[in-house]
């Protein structure tokens, strides 16, 4: 409504416009309605009143029909279009059902009848304009109501689209449907196996979207779904989009409406083919992994927690016939004679199970086997949670390899007593020579001394007589002056102590082949590392003697160690030898000036550190990862055949517990250091055979 400044609280305001061209009817509206409180303005014409309503609004308009010139049909059709909310009364005599027909069109808000009185135009107009008012409420309701409406849209659209969204992000498929097994809705993943966009699929059944599934089945676990009340899983095989075959597991459910009542099925597919394809290969893998072990020429078994046999191939059950695998035989039951109470002292497979580590022994004595050897690994086997929850042996028979390892062994000493025959024959040789050099000069010596006897007894025998001695004084002068007693005297004694002392060290060169070339004990014995470490350096001295001088420092104190005094020999033969070499070829065999050879023994704690230095050209740092590799040599052919450190590292570590490493500067020298544990080891007194004799 427009404003009014002479409104009142029991008056109605309103700007009403009196369109007719009778001047009466004008004025009596006028009079009527603003003694009732309306503002009221006026109009002649339909044109007056299109100009008025051009310039300012009016709350209402009061119209005659029939005017000269323009009709009140046409005012009508002008304020429809310039201001449609402004509600119409027609004031006039309809006199023809048409003219009442057309002004209805209009929507006019009510009719006065001329001639008419006050009452019916003050009810005709407060009624209108009740009505504006009801109907500008309701517009503003309806209004409210489809903002409402709007927003609520947009919050529905908006959780939709956040649904969507969120089942769009999960990689499995998922989707569901009505409970006619039409699909109502699904996520992108679907979508990508299906081939098919959202839009695509909506209002389809199963088999209206390519899956390679029998209708009757589908539709037989859609109504299981529906008629009971419970989740659904089963497997099935499908095509995706590209025609590939796929392994699917189904889980579905059914979901209710607002009102409780089942709305339709919910499904989610989980792609298992990789896993089946998995399986497939895990199957293969695990026959192949089968014929290997039952192929694999040694024993396998897994022992459980408490010792008791759990798997074993046949080879093992070729060796032990009465063992029985997942049974619950103990191994320390089954696989020894007679049969134990408990597990075998130093048994590998208890420290396996134990601390957690990789354990080896040798056993051969105590099995139902007899006159076999074997070596024993074991390891542990974890669960998830890092816990050793079994232990798997490997069983190797290890007879054979035993006598072709001590016949290597004892070939490669003899091949280094061969390589030494000239140098030791030289040393024996060289005192040989003067102890018979000697020897002739005593005999020499000794037939001048017993003329000399004889002619003392022949002037004794004169003398005792009575007879005249001179002539036997002439004889016994003549023979001391040939003599030379005085020579004799100084020159004997320095030569029956040369001869001695030559004797000595032909003894002492005998002494140390005997020790050296002797197999020795196929057990550890205490061996006394230090008169073995001279044993090797009187054998090797020709080896070394012209390219460098010797220096031993060796421990007095020096505890004796459990060891193979024969292999340790080898060992420390061919360091020493490796040594002279190594100086050899870096001062030209000597002709440069000799080098330097110093060998050491120390106690170094719970073990023995023996140290052999030299100070050759060093080890090319190119190399030292492969100087303990078989047959690796860097020798001249016939100088060397690449085993000598080989067997030294297998003796050493795998023999002994014990350690071998290197120290090397090029062109300063190497010095080899080996650590031997004093006290009894844990591995085999001879290769193949624990000290005890037995292990499980």
């Amino acid at each position: 409504m427009a404003d009014s400044d002479t409104a009142t609280d029991d008056k109605p305001t309103a700007d009403l416009l009196i369109v007719d061209n009778a001047f009466q009817v004008r004025n009596i509206l006028v009079r009527y309605l603003e003694e009732a409180g309306y503002r009221c303005i006026t109009a002649a014409s339909v044109d007056e009143a299109k100009a008025l309503l051009a310039t300012r609004p009016v709350d209402m308009i009061l119209s005659d029909i029939d005017m000269p010139g323009v009709s009140g049909i046409e005012l009508f059709r002008y304020a429809a279009t310039a201001c449609p909310d402004t509600p119409i009364i027609v004031v006039s005599v309809i006199d023809t059902p048409q003219k009442a027909k057309e002004v209805l069109e209009f929507g006019v808000y009510g009719y006065i009848v001329k001639p008419f009185t006050r009452n019916i135009v003050l009810i005709t107009i407060e009624n209108a304009l009740r009505r504006k008012q009801l109907e500008a409420e309701k517009g503003k309701y309806l209004r409210h109501l489809e903002e409402q409406v709007r927003q609520r849209t947009e919050n529905l659209s908006s959780q939709l689209l956040f649904h969507q969204n969120i089942i769009n992000s999960i990689p499995i498929p998922i989707f569901y449907k009505d409970h006619h097994g039409r699909y109502q809705g699904c996520n992108t993943a679907f979508e990508s196996i299906v081939g098919q966009d959202r839009e695509s699929i909506l209002g389809k059944t199963v088999t209206e979207i390519a899956f390679r599934l029998p209708a009757d089945f589908v539709q037989d676990m859609d109504r299981r779904v529906i008629e009971e009340p419970c989740k659904l899983s089963y497997e099935a095989a499908i095509d995706d989009n590209e025609g590939h075959p796929r392994h699917v597991i189904f889980n579905k459910a059914r979901y209710p409406d607002v009102n409780g009542e089942i709305a339709g099925i919910v499904g989610v597919m989980t792609d298992i083919t990789e896993c089946r394809q998995m399986e497939a290969e895990l199957r293969v893998s695990e026959e192949k992994f089968r014929q290997i072990v039952e192929n694999i020429g040694i024993g396998v078994a897994v022992i459980g927690r408490e010792m008791e046999v759990l798997w074993m191939n046949s080879r093992m059950g070729e060796w032990f016939a009465e063992a029985r695998a997942g049974e619950g035989m103990m191994c320390y039951r089954s696989f020894i004679k007679p049969p134990r109470d408990v597990p075998c002292p130093r048994c590998p497979t208890v420290r396996a199970l134990k601390e957690g580590v990789r354990c080896e022994a040798t056993f051969g004595e105590g099995l139902s086997v007899r006159h076999r050897q074997f070596r024993i690994i074991a390891s542990p086997i974890h669960d998830k949670d890092d816990r050793v929850v079994a232990a798997i042996e490997l069983v190797e028979d290890i007879t054979e390899k035993i006598a072709l390892e001590r016949d290597r062994q004892q070939a490669q000493k003899l091949e280094s007593i061969g390589q030494l025959a000239a140098g030791i024959a030289h040393e024996i040789n060289t005192p040989t020579q003067y102890i018979g050099d000697n020897t002739r000069f005593i005999q020499e010596s000794t037939d001048d001394l017993l003329g000399v006897l004889s002619a003392c007894t022949d002037l004794l025998a004169a003398v005792k007589a009575g007879a005249p001695t001179r002539t036997a004084v002439q004889t016994l002068e003549q023979r001391i002056e040939a003599a030379d007693l005085d020579y004799l005297r100084t020159e004997m004694p320095l030569a029956i102590e040369q001869t001695l002392e030559g004797i000595t060290r032909v003894s002492d060169i005998v002494t140390s082949m005997r020790r050296f070339s002797h197999p020795g004990s196929d057990r550890k014995s205490p061996v006394d590392l230090n008169e073995a470490l001279e044993s090797t350096v009187t054998v090797a001295r020709n080896e070394w003697k012209y390219v460098a001088d010797l220096e031993v420092d060796l421990d007095p104190e020096l505890p004796l160690v459990r060891c193979l005094p024969g292999e340790m020999n080898q060992v420390f033969l061919n360091l020493l030898i490796n040594a002279a070499h190594a100086i050899g070829d870096n001062n030209n065999n000597g002709e440069t000036g000799k080098g330097r050879i110093r060998i050491s023994t120390r106690k170094n704690g719970q073990t023995v550190q023996i140290r052999i230095a030299d100070n050759g050209g060093g080890i090319p740092e190119s190399i030292r990862e492969r100087v303990f590799d078989p047959f690796f040599t860097t020798k001249a052919v016939g100088r060397g055949t690449g085993q000598g450190l080989a067997i030294a590292h297998t003796v050493i570590t795998e023999k002994h517990d014990g350690t071998i490493h290197f120290e090397s500067r090029q062109g300063k020298g190497t010095v080899f250091i080996i650590d031997l544990p004093i006290g009894p080891t844990d591995r085999q007194g001879k290769f193949g055979q624990t000290d005890s004799g037995v292990s499980s």
